[in-house]
């Protein structure tokens, strides 16, 4: 394995210390769990420690935004759980899909059976598996780290939640300059 390119196990973790990252700058307390905490990555509450979430974090590299999810996926339905999909982009930057699990569920019910229900090229049936998959192309949940707090959103000034960016956000690698390319977390 070339130094370039780190296991899939070093790319998740580098995913969750991205969250954790992110999640700090926007004002929240985040904990990274340990391994055997079932469907969370990473716990978060609000500094105010009035509402606090479950972090499911995937990380995938190059330029979709797509990633790999098992079957389980389609049974995390938890108001209280999200999903964080990282995208970690050639050049050193990363992206963030902030996504509630409901949302993520029944996408990935939909898909899988809709992909059960075509045939293949070669006119076979697909077989069933437990891999499944989620996808962005639209951008619809691109930094929306706002929904994390939307359930509270009539409490704060304004009757809006948290919006931490106000465009994609960019961070580089300690080899690229600057460090950080996008504002700080702003209520």
């Amino acid at each position: 394995m070339s130094p370039q390119s780190p296991s899939s196990i070093l790319t998740g973790v580098a995913g969750e210390h991205l969250v954790a990252g992110e999640l700090s700058r926007c004002g929240w307390i985040a904990s990274l769990t340990l391994r055997n905490t079932r469907g969370v990555d990473i716990l978060a509450s609000e500094e105010s420690l009035e509402s606090s979430v479950g972090i499911q974090v995937k990380t995938s590299r190059g330029s979709k935004p797509k990633w790999i999810l098992s079957k389980k996926a389609e049974t995390m339905k938890d108001e209280s759980v999200f999903y964080a999909f990282v995208l970690l982009m050639d050049g050193g930057t990363a992206r963030f899909h902030i996504v509630p699990s409901h949302v993520v569920a029944e996408y990935t019910e939909r898909t899988h059976r809709e992909w059960l229900s075509k045939p293949l090229r070669d006119g076979r049936q697909p077989k069933d598996s437990a891999m499944r998959n989620f996808a962005d192309t639209e951008g619809q949940y691109l930094d929306r780290w706002d929904l994390l707090t939307s359930n509270r959103a009539s409490d704060r000034p304004g009757g809006q939640g948290v919006r931490c960016w106000t465009s994609p956000s960019t961070i580089h690698s300690p080899h690229a300059s600057p460090m950080f390319q996008t504002p700080f977390c702003c209520n």
